[in-house]
């Protein structure tokens, strides 16, 4: 649970921001709320309910860096909102397990992308070695 009266939190600077933002989370999910993290930066979605409230996401680039507060935010957050979309338990843990799959299947094709990219530049490095040293000793 999140301290919203901690300084560092600012729970009215995306209303002026980005309010479209704002109204687009608010449609989708009245308990959502955007705040804006001081100390740390970012973004963050709130959801609050029953006097509580509980980070959702925070809002960062791929690369962990500062991402700016877009449609796109929200956009992603129904893409990846698998609670809402899943009707029963077993079925949230079957779209959970369906996500760590693919998770994992992009995972291998980036590693193997990033081997087949290394193996290439390895080779065309190794060509121009031998032709370096076939010119300077014949």
């Amino acid at each position: 649970m999140l301290n919203l009266s901690a300084p560092h939190l600012d729970l009215f600077r995306a209303s002026s921001e980005a309010p479209e933002v704002v109204e687009a989370l608010r449609a989708y999910d009245p308990a959502l709320a955007v705040v804006w993290n001081a100390r740390a930066c970012r973004w963050g979605i709130m959801r609050f309910s029953k006097g509580k409230s509980f980070q959702v996401a925070v809002v960062q680039g791929s690369d962990g860096g500062y991402r700016p507060l877009t449609m796109s935010v929200v956009e992603d957050l129904k893409r990846d909102d698998m609670h809402r979309r899943a009707k029963s338990a077993d079925e949230l843990s079957d779209c959970m397990a369906y996500e760590q799959e693919l998770r994992e299947r992009k995972r291998d094709a980036d590693f193997h992308d990033d081997m087949e990219h290394a193996t290439r530049d390895n080779r065309v490095s190794l060509n121009r070695a031998g032709n370096l040293i076939r010119e300077l000793f014949g």
